[in-house]
């Protein structure tokens, strides 16, 4: 969910994506929270919350 500028995150209906869903959306959201996550606490990968 990374966008070409550095500390940016997309997603939903952000993205440009042949299926526009609620489900979708809220998939979108987390991943791209996650990354948010990643890039702020500069880690190597993404870290779940239940790991």
């Amino acid at each position: 969910m990374r966008t070409n500028v550095d500390g940016v995150f997309a997603g939903g209906d952000a993205r440009l994506t042949p299926i526009n869903q609620v489900v979708v959306s809220a998939s979108d959201g987390a991943i791209a929270a996650m990354g948010a996550d990643q890039h702020v606490n500069k880690r190597s990968k993404m870290k779940p919350q239940y790991s």
